[in-house]
């Protein structure tokens, strides 16, 4: 089912995740605990290797207006794996 952005933004709240591909409404289901519990751990261990460098910085999803330098997981993720899409 086709969406605008503003249309997705009147959804109300229900535990799933609502996105825009290419104007489609995609929904999936929240992640559950193991996936989070891994994430928490990935998560830590790299904070944990950027101490000392004042100028990286971790953060959970794209941040549009973060420094050039902000580390991402997405793209963290996409230069192991390749691109997630």
């Amino acid at each position: 089912m086709a969406l605008t952005i503003e249309e997705l933004l009147t959804l109300p709240e229900d535990g799933l995740r609502h996105e825009l591909l290419d104007g489609l409404h995609v929904v999936t289901p929240a992640p559950e605990y193991p996936h989070q519990a891994v994430l928490g751990k990935f998560h830590l261990a790299i904070a944990k290797a950027l101490e000392g460098n004042p100028g990286l910085e971790l953060t959970w999803t794209p941040a549009p207006d973060a420094a050039p330098i902000t580390l991402n997981l997405l793209h963290l993720f996409e230069s192991v794996l390749g691109p997630l899409s």
